[in-house]
This record gives C-alpha cells, sequence and structure tokens, in this order.
C-alpha cells in the first residue's frame, strides 16, 4: 500500500499584513485603522496584525492601530462589541478583516448604525470569496490569495513523493497576489482639499 503523503499548508499572514498596509496607505485618508478577528483563530491573527501595523508604522502613520478579537458565535455580541469600537474610532478609518465573511458582517453592522462605508468606515476582507464580496450590502474589497497557484504546488507535490520525501514538513504557502478591488474601499481620494470637497459634494450633498 502507497503511504499517504501529508501536505501541511499555510496562508501567508505576514505578507497579507503588508500587502494591506500598503494598499490603503496609498489612498492617504485614514485617521485610523483597526484590524478584527474572531475568538478561536490560533496564532495566525496576531501575526496578521503585527505585520499590518509595522508596516503601517514603518511607513510613517503615527495615528490610532488597534486590533479586536470578536466572539465566535452569537451576531448580537459581536454586534455590540463592534459598536463599542467603532464608535470610539477616529474617521474615517480603515477595518482590515480576517476573512470576507467578518468583513460582510463589519459592513453590515456598520451600515446598521448608520455608517458611511467606505467614506467614514472602509472595509477590507481576506480571500476574495466572490459569493460574499459581491452579495455583501456593499460589495467587498479583498485581498486576494494565490489559491491556483497554491492547488499546483500541493499537486506537484503529490505527484512527486520523492520530493515530498525530500522536504518532511514544509508547508506550502499560500501569499497574496493583489487586492480585488470593490465598493468597500476606493483607491480614488483626491488630494486637492477643493476638488475633494466638490467630490464629497456630488456624492452626498455636504
Amino acid at each position: 500500500m502507497t503511504p499517504a503523503i501529508t501536505i501541511p499548508c499555510e496562508i501567508d499572514r505576514r505578507s497579507i499584513g503588508h500587502t494591506a498596509a500598503h494598499y490603503l496607505l496609498e489612498q492617504d485618508r485614514f485617521a485610523t485603522f483597526l484590524t478584527v478577528t474572531e475568538a478561536g483563530c490560533g496564532k495566525n491573527p496576531p501575526t496578521l496584525h503585527a505585520a499590518f501595523a509595522k508596516t503601517l508604522r514603518k511607513n510613517g502613520f503615527v495615528g490610532t492601530i488597534r486590533r479586536i478579537v470578536l466572539p465566535g458565535i452569537g451576531l448580537s455580541s459581536k454586534n455590540r462589541r463592534l459598536r463599542e469600537v467603532l464608535s470610539t474610532l477616529e474617521r474615517p478609518g480603515a477595518v482590515l478583516t480576517q476573512n470576507d465573511r467578518i468583513a460582510l458582517e463589519v459592513v453590515a453592522f456598520a451600515l446598521k448604525d448608520g455608517l458611511r462605508v467606505p467614506d467614514e468606515i472602509a472595509v477590507l476582507g481576506i480571500g476574495d470569496n466572490q459569493t460574499i464580496c459581491d452579495g455583501s450590502p456593499v460589495k467587498l474589497t479583498s485581498v486576494k490569495l494565490a489559491c491556483e497557484r497554491l492547488g499546483h504546488a500541493m499537486l506537484c507535490r503529490m505527484l512527486d513523493p520523492d520530493n515530498a520525501a525530500v522536504l518532511p514538513g514544509h508547508a506550502v504557502i499560500c501569499a497574496p497576489i493583489g487586492v480585488s478591488e470593490r465598493d468597500s474601499v476606493r483607491r480614488i481620494h483626491p488630494r486637492d482639499h477643493y476638488v475633494s470637497a466638490a467630490v464629497s459634494f456630488i456624492q452626498h450633498g455636504e
């Protein structure tokens, strides 16, 4: 009997944090940043937040950077916790979530509390799940992962057991390959004060 081949797979949370930070910093408009994860997710979420915060600081951001952990179950509990935090954040703020499902929940809760997405609160997910991203009340901008590349790498390992034997325990890494931009974060932000005011008036009448 051919022995089973175990091929560990890891999401590169550190690189995702760097990618998200650079993407949001390009917009040059956020006064505060927040990462949102759920309880029971192990060591990866802190790694994501640490990389995200480090990149923001390294590129000169001096404002508030926070991390919150939502309860793993209970929409009402999550909503209460998010309301507490979002109500105290300096705006505009940018929220990076652990995955697209949590991003969808953040958008829904923010809209329910009367916050404008993305003008007051911009939300960036991870995973680029098109069903979730397109089904959100405000279509989700999301960090895209190299899932096809990951599948190819795993298949090569499976078809080459000698290679797997030479590299025991080496994980196949799923890295970010960019950002799929939709409506929950908009890259366009006029730097000129008068142009920005005109755009705001056209969009919101204020």
